[in-house]
């Protein structure tokens, strides 16, 4: 027990020397350089800007769960109608969605980029779109699905 007391005490101050000797060396190779002295000027600058954005205040999400069967043509189209401006301002989309032919199919989807492919089974169809200034009516509608 006394030889393990031993190691350890010394392996404690082995590593605290051995930390403190690189930061020292550091210190000393961070003052020894030299000093920029190139003029600055500032190009722009925030002078009135002095409140907070939260997320909530800025985005909106919809999500809905659908029974409704989709083919992988359906959703493409879908995802390609979203770069229209006309459901908002779409950031974001992704779902699982069932498939006319049994297979599930997942969708993702960013300002002009649609990814459409099969994955492993939901037990419902979930859609969700995230934005700014979202067209809800206009989802349920392209999306084929029920306000409510």
């Amino acid at each position: 027990m006394e030889i393990l007391f031993g190691l350890f005490f010394i392996l404690f101050f082995a590593t605290f020397f051995t930390i403190l000797i690189r930061n020292v060396g550091e210190w000393f190779k961070n003052n020894a350089s030299p000093r920029l002295t190139v003029p600055a000027k500032v190009v722009a600058k925030r002078s009135s800007h002095h409140h907070h954005h939260h997320a909530d205040d800025v985005f909106v999400s919809w999500g809905k769960e659908t029974p409704k069967a989709f083919t992988q043509e359906q959703i493409r189209r879908i995802l390609e109608e979203l770069d229209s401006g006309e459901y908002g301002k779409i950031l974001r989309a992704k779902g699982i969605v069932e498939g006319t032919d049994g297979a599930w199919i997942h969708f993702d989807y960013i300002p002009g980029e649609g990814d459409v492919r099969t994955g492993s089974a939901g037990i419902i169809g979930r859609l969700c779109v995230i934005g700014s200034g979202l067209n809800i009516p206009a989802l349920s509608e392209l999306f084929g699905v029920e306000l409510a």
